[in-house]
């Protein structure tokens, strides 16, 4: 093996929406409870807590999980207060974070001197959709039925001896 500087990787991703989906909220749900329900990361005084520790917990707290499990309170507030013209200021806020986004490709494809073409483009124009509406909704149902349901403890994804790892002798029963 050898380092090659100018390497590129690609991954088979999920064929269609719908196993996209399912993919999202299985990682987002167990995610959730080993990062809190399981390791408790709201207890910030661990012995071996360190500074990037409480900084990634708090990135994660501020920029994820609050701003997820507030959107439909968000969503609802906006139609309150703007009424019709709600859709209005959703579409310009839209229209903000597109800039954003092909000012961000845009950069990126200059500092890696590599062409953006068609489908780069074309990509631009619904990641603020795909990033902003599709996955949000789906980290929204992942952490409201982990937080109510648990349901990461019916993952037949997590293997049997992380499964006894994590829940110890409560895998027979959940087994049941």
């Amino acid at each position: 093996m050898r380092f090659v500087s100018d390497a590129w990787a690609e991954t088979a991703g999920p064929a269609s929406g719908i196993s996209l989906l399912r993919q999202r909220a299985r990682w987002d749900r167990d995610a959730l409870r080993i990062r809190f329900m399981m390791y408790g990361e709201l207890s910030f005084r661990h012995p071996l807590e360190r500074l990037p520790d409480t900084i990634q917990r708090l990135d994660f707290i501020v920029f994820d999980l609050v701003p997820t499990l507030s959107l439909p309170f968000y969503l609802a507030y906006i139609v309150l207060l703007f009424g019709p013209d709600a859709v209005l200021f959703l579409s310009a806020i839209y229209l903000l974070l597109l800039w954003i986004s092909v000012f961000n490709m845009a950069l990126v494809f200059a500092l890696f001197q590599r062409s953006v073409g068609n489908f780069g483009w074309k990509m631009a124009l619904i990641f603020p959709l795909y990033q902003g509406v599709y996955l949000k909704c789906a980290r929204f149902f992942s952490y409201s039925s982990e937080i109510i349901f648990a349901s990461s403890r019916n993952d037949d994804f997590v293997p049997p001896r992380v499964r006894c790892a994590l829940f110890g002798d409560r895998t027979k029963e959940l087994a049941k």
